[in-house]
């Protein structure tokens, strides 16, 4: 058999798993006993109903069914939920009106805002917990209006040739340039506005810290 150096074994993760509480069948496990029906829940027949809050967390919601004693429970690899005034709420990081800048995310664990219409002033801000907060500008921006896409602002030529979409994550914001031509700006000149951070200077770099 050949020596092989390199292997590549591919990994499927499931995102999001469903698990249910039902009562347990006495006569289940003994010998000659049929098997035990397929719940509603599995068999998709149970609807979901009131949440219960009490047994939410960062990645997990748990609702109440149509069935007494059984409950739907989803979990997640990343965080879905976020605590506001203590209790639990579902992160939604679609954008509205609203915010410092005039779009603001409708619910998620930072506050991000976006203006409506580009400029040389401020593109967008985070807004961290403790108040530390970011800034971010962009020199030489055209005067162009968002195109707003659920969660993403989009300025079309906001430099020549060049395109920015700002997209709302559930803890910041991504920011990606779309350069349309060879002719595009090869530097952007890019402005941080920051508050409540420290500056650390070492031997081979700077590091910012709250």
């Amino acid at each position: 058999m050949g020596y092989h150096p390199f292997r590549a074994v591919a990994v499927l993760v499931a995102v999001l798993s469903l698990t249910a509480t039902a009562p347990v069948n006495a006569q289940e496990g003994q010998e000659g006993s049929p098997p035990a029906p397929e719940s509603k829940v599995e068999s998709g027949q149970v609807g979901i109903g009131e949440p219960v809050l009490d047994d939410w967390t960062a990645r997990q919601r748990t609702y109440e069914t149509e069935t007494d004693g059984v409950y739907l429970t989803e979990l997640y690899s990343s965080p879905v939920n976020h605590l506001v005034d203590g209790e639990w709420t579902e992160i939604d990081t679609s954008l509205a009106e609203g915010g410092d800048l005039g779009l603001e995310s409708v619910s998620s664990t930072v506050d991000v805002s976006v203006t409506p219409t580009s400029d040389e002033g401020s593109l967008a801000s985070v807004v961290l917990p403790g108040d530390a907060s970011v800034r971010f500008s962009l020199l030489g921006a055209d005067q162009t209006p968002a195109v707003v896409d659920d969660s993403t602002a989009t300025y079309e030529d906001i430099l020549p040739n060049t395109d920015l979409q700002l997209e709302v994550l559930p803890a910041g914001l991504k920011e990606t340039i779309v350069l349309d031509s060879p002719n595009a700006p090869s530097t952007l000149p890019v402005s941080l506005g920051l508050a409540g951070f420290v500056s650390f200077h070492g031997r081979r770099h700077r590091e910012l810290r709250r």
